[in-house]
């Protein structure tokens, strides 16, 4: 249920559909992803849960906020927007109202980190030893399928290898400071933070 807040329907849809040139993670590895500890599916609706983000249906694969960016030149990215770190929902212990432009609960500190540790986990080092590894090869026949060549394995290794390089002064960003829990998102730290390893 909403709160009465008058936002008309045009720029209600844009903000929690459009993209903000947020491109967090190609969707193919985003799918494909295992959770480092337990194996399991990074994006699955329960994981993503435990983190706090909100979902505007039982229906949502993903949360408020996560939206696919995507172009003629580029192949499909998940990203966050605003409306992740600011989508508010109440509840009286019965209704549950969403607050449009609020103040979200989720803990990003923690998914990123989390996010960055499973991408490390299905990395696992040189080719050779990712080659020997079942998160590896899982995500990999997640990402280019079942009958893969070691060739297309190999530069996707090569591209997570990147990713891991353009993250770890992101993520090491926003884990100085100590535990930041439920609530704070930092985002203009991390959005500048973001801007300068991209300047670099």
């Amino acid at each position: 249920k909403g709160l009465g807040q008058v936002w008309p329907t045009g720029p209600r849809d844009f903000w929690y559909g459009a993209s903000q040139g947020s491109r967090l993670m190609l969707y193919t590895w985003y799918r494909a992803l295992p959770r480092a500890d337990d194996g399991t599916p990074f994006a699955a609706r329960v994981n993503i849960a435990r983190y706090g983000f909100e979902f505007c249906d039982d229906d949502a694969t993903d949360p408020i906020g996560f939206v696919l960016d995507q172009d003629e030149e580029r192949a499909p990215a998940i990203g966050l927007t605003c409306a992740a770190c600011h989508t508010g929902v109440l509840t009286d212990g019965q209704n549950r109202f969403v607050v449009h432009a609020g103040t979200a609960d989720m803990d990003l500190q923690s998914y990123t980190s989390d996010l960055f540790a499973a991408v490390k986990k299905v990395w696992a080092g040189p080719f050779e030893t990712a080659e020997t590894s079942d998160h590896w090869q899982g995500f990999a026949a997640g990402v280019l399928g079942a009958d893969t060549t070691p060739k297309a394995r190999e530069a996707l290794h090569a591209e997570v290898s990147a990713w891991l390089q353009y993250r770890r002064d992101i993520q090491a960003s926003i884990e100085d400071g100590g535990t930041w829990g439920h609530g704070r998102q930092d985002a203009v730290q991390v959005i500048l933070n973001t801007v300068a390893t991209l300047s670099d």
